[in-house]
C-alpha cells in the first residue's frame, strides 16, 4: 500500500528505493589471504570519481597499477589480482600492499602471496 493510500505497484519505485548509495569510501581486506594464485579486491566508492589502484613490494616499489585514474562509478567495486607484475611475470612470495587513491581519499592494506 503507498503513502497516498493506492496499491499500484511501480517497480521503478521499488528498484530506487532498494538500491542504498554508499556515503563513504571503503578499502576492505583481499580475500583469501594469504592467497596463491589469485586475489580478490573490493572497495566502495561514495560517487563517481577517477581510481588508482596500485600494489606495491614491502620496499615500497611499485609491482601492479591494476587502474590507472580509471572513472568508476559509485557503489562496490571488485577486482581480482592474479599476482602478476606489470610486465606480466609472476611475483615472488611475500608481503604486498596495495593502495586505493581517488582525488580525495587514499588507503593502504597488506596482503600475503604465499607460492
Amino acid at each position: 500500500m503507498d503513502l497516498d493510500g493506492s496499491s499500484e505497484f511501480h517497480p521503478e519505485t521499488l528498484y530506487l528505493t532498494s538500491l542504498s548509495m554508499p556515503t563513504r569510501y571503503a578499502l576492505d581486506g583481499n580475500t583469501p589471504n594469504p592467497f596463491n594464485p589469485v586475489t580478490t579486491l573490493r572497495f566502495t566508492l561514495p560517487r563517481t570519481v577517477p581510481v588508482d589502484l596500485r600494489i606495491f613490494n614491502i620496499q615500497g616499489q611499485q609491482v601492479k597499477h591494476l587502474l590507472k585514474g580509471q572513472e568508476l562509478t559509485w557503489g562496490p567495486q571488485v577486482l581480482v589480482w592474479d599476482g602478476t607484475n606489470d610486465q606480466g611475470r609472476q611475483v615472488a612470495s611475500g608481503t604486498y600492499i596495495y593502495q586505493l587513491s581517488t582525488p580525495d581519499f587514499r588507503q593502504a592494506r597488506t596482503m600475503q602471496l604465499l607460492r
